[in-house]
């Protein structure tokens, strides 16, 4: 993941069998990485991408605002997905990430 908007970003990759295009809310019992500005992390695979991807329908990364989500980061639930907004929503196929050669860019190319 490719953070190119110049300002710090949290992203939460969600691997799920039954995830499907409503679902676009902050889970709180997966972990985020946070991504300083114009740097980058490298998500690995578990198992080998083709095998990982292999019985889900996509994986999809939320992108999320790090200051709302540093603010309230210890608060419930449901208060983190009312007031940290989700930037962006990626849902990938392994056909996708293969077309992107394996690598995620936020904001997306022509978004900036």
């Amino acid at each position: 993941m490719v953070n190119k908007s110049g300002k710090e970003i949290v992203c939460q990759q969600l691997w799920c069998a039954t995830i499907t295009n409503a679902d676009t809310l902050y889970e709180c019992r997966i972990p985020t990485q946070g991504i300083l500005a114009n740097s980058s992390y490298l998500y690995e695979s578990k198992y080998g991408w083709g095998s990982d991807l292999g019985f889900l329908p996509y994986i999809q990364y939320l992108v999320l605002d790090a200051e709302k989500f540093h603010e309230y980061r210890s608060a419930p639930c449901d208060t983190i997905q009312k007031y940290v907004p989700v930037l962006y929503r990626y849902q990938l196929k392994l056909e996708d990430l293969e077309q992107m050669n394996w690598t995620i860019v936020y904001p997306p190319e022509g978004e900036n």
